[in-house]
């Protein structure tokens, strides 16, 4: 993930931040899960047949989220087959 450091019209942003999701993630959405208005992020993953959960807990100015929380998916439903709202 990468923070948007963009001003004045000068597109950039700042160095990248890696998550530990095993292999084969398959989709990656951001939502606002626990109500603290800042989107956290929901990653599926068909290599685990598990969804993992990263909450959200930046600052102003630091982007930073929690270990991720990991659900493992009913037997015989792929995780891609998920919607969260």
């Amino acid at each position: 993930m990468y923070k948007n450091t963009t001003v004045g019209g000068v597109l950039s942003f700042a160095r990248g931040v890696d998550f530990t999701c095993g292999y084969n993630a398959r989709q990656v959405t951001t939502g606002f899960i626990d109500g603290d208005d800042k989107p956290g992020m929901i990653v599926t993953n068909q290599g685990r047949a598990s969804t993992f959960i990263f909450v959200n807990t930046s600052v102003s100015g630091t982007l930073s989220f929690n270990s991720k929380v990991d659900f493992a998916n009913t037997p015989g439903s792929g995780p891609e087959n998920r919607f969260y709202s």
